[in-house]
């Protein structure tokens, strides 16, 4: 049987970016199929897999993940498993990585090249518009990449710039590759398919259900080296992206605005907290000459007409140490604006499917009451370095927020 079948059964049984997942594949040298094989009672007993996973195997059959690469042939798209060499290098080494990816078109043209991966609001400003069209058609003029999720308003201007511009995207999608969404977008995405990819691990046919998409934006960072957040409120699936990409170690960049537009929030908040503001391209390709010195066209990014902004300089009557731009690291050691008031929710949804298990227990831990870093490291046991880099992550998705004295609270901030 073809050892595809198995990644498939592996995906679809124990979910989406499941971390057991990876623990599994771990203990078995990487093969999907002998995890199949395996005795999972006996795995249950020695705490690598719960009661309720070893259902979940039991459950999905092999019949049905076969069915998954028969839907594929009918749909003209290509399954491919994380053991596979076409698989994405860079995602490859991801955490959470999907185990296979369902393509149309060809994700080759990432191979050597720079990525950079734009995301914003759906419901985009004119400003926000523009600046996702520039950066788009100049970044591929240089060679890059540009990733983005299809989505209406910055993403559809961030794919159509990028096709403009005579380069290549790629579109990760939070439904099947076979379905549309949104509907229009139908011409776009054959159009992405021809000069790049459109790429889904959601096998086809699946709809496009609301969890699907935080789901997916761990996708759109783990392709890209850098993630420009264009527009987006504080709390969105642009921060959640930008959230993603520091959990893998990619750089965050964020776009400035007007301080009267609800979307320059989450871009102001990420620059407060050290993403890389953007005044124009070069901004961005500045950062990867060294890494990329083969595929970025140097020439063509010199003559880009956007000049560069000098970078503004300490005012004399502060010392230099305060005027120093914190790191996303020492961010969570700030405090929160006094002036700034909290919303807490009396009963706490549960939490988003896409967090990791240690982000996941830290925030069932959240209460109405403060909780500091000490006690929350006393509770899970776990290094205090590890728990700060996950809240780090839960204060950007926006699922808490940060108080005086390294304490943490729940927040429903937007």
């Amino acid at each position: 049987m073809n050892d595809l079948v198995y990644w498939i059964w592996l995906q679809q049984a124990l979910g989406y970016g499941s971390s057991r997942t990876e623990q599994l594949l771990n203990a078995f040298d990487g093969s999907a199929q002998d995890v199949y094989y395996a005795d999972w009672n006996d795995m249950q007993q020695k705490g690598l897999l719960t009661r309720k996973q070893v259902e979940s195997l039991r459950g999905f059959s092999l019949e049905k993940a076969q069915t998954i690469i028969e839907n594929c042939a009918k749909v003209g798209c290509r399954a491919i498993a994380a053991n596979s060499a076409e698989y994405p290098a860079a995602l490859r080494q991801t955490y959470g990585r999907p185990l296979v990816l369902y393509v149309l078109g060809d994700l080759g043209c990432l191979n050597g090249h720079l990525a950079i991966g734009m995301v914003g609001t759906r419901r985009s400003s004119e400003y926000g518009r523009r600046v996702a069209d520039l950066l788009a058609r100049e970044l591929v003029a240089c060679g890059a990449v540009v990733v983005s999720g299809m989505a209406a308003g910055i993403d559809t201007v961030a794919h159509t710039g990028a096709l403009k511009g005579g380069g290549k995207t790629v579109a990760v999608l939070g439904c099947g590759v076979d379905v549309t969404y949104p509907p229009q977008n139908e011409t776009l995405k054959g159009l992405i398919a021809g000069n790049g990819a459109v790429v889904s691990e959601f096998p086809p046919g699946t709809q496009p259900d609301g969890p699907n998409f935080p789901i997916r934006n761990r996708i759109i960072s783990g392709l890209s080296q850098g993630i420009v957040v264009v527009e987006g409120r504080r709390r969105s699936g642009s921060l959640i992206t930008a959230g993603h990409a520091l959990a893998q170690g990619r750089d965050v960049f964020a776009v400035p605005g007007s301080v009267f537009d609800v979307g320059s929030v989450g871009p102001h908040w990420l620059i407060a907290q050290g993403a890389i503001p953007v005044t124009c391209t070069r901004d961005i390709l500045e950062e990867y000459l060294s890494v990329y010195p083969d595929t970025i066209d140097t020439k063509t990014m010199q003559e880009l007409n956007m000049p560069r902004t000098s970078k503004p300089q300490p005012q004399p009557d502060v010392p230099e140490e305060q005027n120093r731009p914190q790191t996303v690291k020492t961010a969570v050691q700030s405090a929160v604006s006094d002036d700034k008031p909290l919303v807490v929710l009396e009963e706490k949804p549960p939490a988003p499917l896409f967090l990791s298990d240690l982000q996941r227990s830290l925030y069932e831990l959240m209460e109405a009451e403060p909780q500091s870093v000490d006690l929350l490291t006393q509770k899970l046991g776990q290094p205090v370095h590890k728990i700060l880099s996950a809240l780090t992550q839960l204060e950007v998705y926006g699922l808490i927020q940060a108080l005086p004295g390294h304490n943490y609270i729940y927040s429903k901030e937007k």
